[in-house]
């Protein structure tokens, strides 16, 4: 169970009846990206709070830049699935 990362016994019970197996897929590299970018999307929404609050600006660059880089994301997890 803990070589499995469940921490649940009936999950891991019902995973093994029904399977008899357990794959763990673990992708540091992906983990550490999406850290990254949540990181990446706190600090560009701290900047559009400020600018929109003090100067009433859009910053149209970084709403597509965002837009594109949700592509990539969802086109990751995709693959991964």
């Amino acid at each position: 169970m803990e070589a499995a990362g469940i921490k649940n016994r009936s999950a891991y019970m019902r995973k093994m009846i029904l399977d008899g197996y357990i794959i763990r897929k673990d992708y540091p590299l992906l983990r550490e990206y999406f850290s990254e970018l949540k990181r990446i999307g706190n600090n560009l929404n701290q900047l559009a709070r400020v600018a929109n609050e003090y100067y009433a600006i859009d910053f149209p660059e970084l709403q597509e830049l965002m837009q594109e880089v949700r592509y990539w994301q969802q086109l990751i997890l995709k693959e991964l699935k």
